[in-house]
């Protein structure tokens, strides 16, 4: 899964893809660590009780709605 996603918007089109990702491809981003990253290797996200794993769902909630919101706008400027 690549992330962020490439963008294609060749002329003529009616509407524009201007959504770099979902909630999916966020929450898939965010739960991977850096090539360099040893501070969290040792850390496994867990569906209980995990308020790490839940402000990084929470994150990627936020980043989909502001990408949803983002392409809306600019479909109205078209």
């Amino acid at each position: 899964m690549t992330h962020p996603r490439i963008l294609s918007n060749p002329p003529g089109l009616a509407a524009l893809d201007y959504r770099v990702g979902d909630y999916a491809s966020f929450r898939h981003a965010l739960l991977q660590a850096l090539p360099d990253e040893a501070a969290l290797a040792e850390w496994h996200p867990t569906a209980d009780g995990d308020l790490a794993l839940q402000l990084l769902e929470w994150w990627a909630y936020l980043a989909d709605i502001l990408t949803f919101y983002n392409e809306r706008a600019i479909h109205e400027v078209l």
